[in-house]
């Protein structure tokens, strides 16, 4: 089964305008399915999955996506070589891009399990602040701030990913 190697390509209008005329690379990656079948997939994640920078990319774009495929890797040869090479280029070449890993370490074709192999569990110490929290009783103030602290990070972070697709 070969490996195809494929860009996802930002198509936007405002892109086009602002001398991308073919859009703008932003992610690269690989499938063995077919590209429309891969771009359905990504459609589908970014529905689903909020966090990825990919996803946000993929939402941001809406129907103004393009999949464009870069280069075919024969069976029976190293697909990840390839792809991490094409990552980098795509890394060197389009600072601002959604890749949030070098490459993927998994077999070609994986399908990935619906229920995770562990299930989350939390430390003693979240466990005893969360049984306080949903309990009713008031916080300590130590665990509030903890609480509080714990939000801050998030927001943190959520802006941070905000302001990286907004330099675009």
């Amino acid at each position: 089964m070969e490996t195809t190697i494929y860009w996802l390509v930002d198509v936007r209008p405002e892109t086009l305008a602002n001398g991308w005329p073919n859009g703008f690379p932003f992610y690269c990656g690989k499938t063995v399915n077919t590209l429309e079948a891969r771009l359905a997939g990504h459609r589908a994640d970014a529905r689903a999955n909020k966090t990825r920078p990919v996803c946000a990319w993929v939402r941001m774009c809406g129907r103004h996506i393009r999949i464009v495929k870069i280069t075919t890797v024969p069976d029976g040869e190293d697909w990840s070589i390839v792809e991490r090479q094409w990552i980098a280029f795509t890394r060197r070449q389009y600072i601002v891009n959604a890749n949030a890993t070098a490459g993927s370490n998994l077999p070609s074709g994986h399908i990935y399990p619906l229920k995770p192999a562990k299930p989350l569990t939390l430390t003693a110490e979240k466990q005893r602040i969360f049984d306080e929290f949903k309990g009713g009783r008031k916080l300590k103030n130590i665990n509030r701030h903890r609480l509080h602290a714990d939000r801050r990070a998030k927001v943190l972070e959520r802006t941070a990913i905000r302001a990286r697709f907004s330099a675009i």
